[in-house]
């Protein structure tokens, strides 16, 4: 994953794993990124340093962009996982060694932020 400066073109961060994405990427106004990937680990990245703030591996692949809502004054971010996209069906042979579960772990996933 990058983060790339739109005014300069010039890459301010990187996160290379071996584990390619399988969600879009959710930017806060919080400054927070959140991104998940074929290894079932769905993460929050500084937007200025790309430093994890924090990860939590999901039952199966992240499949949807994250999202984010806010109710009563709290706020959210929500993922939805399953291992049944595009995605998941072509990557596996290019990471052999990432082992999923099989493709019966669909849910919403929903976090609340601090």
């Amino acid at each position: 994953m990058e983060a790339i400066n739109l005014e300069t073109k010039k890459v301010v961060w990187m996160d290379r794993q071996r584990a390619p994405q399988t969600t879009g990427t959710l930017a806060t106004a919080g400054g927070v990124v959140f991104a998940g990937a074929l290894d079932r680990w769905i993460r929050a990245y500084d937007d200025l340093t790309g430093k994890v703030l924090w990860k939590t591996r999901l039952n199966d692949v992240p499949s949807n962009c994250p999202i984010s809502y806010s109710v009563n004054g709290k706020q959210y971010v929500a993922v939805v996982v399953g291992n049944g996209g595009a995605q998941a069906a072509t990557w596996p042979p290019l990471v052999p060694e990432i082992q999923n579960p099989p493709d019966k772990g669909a849910a919403v996933w929903v976090f609340e932020l601090p």
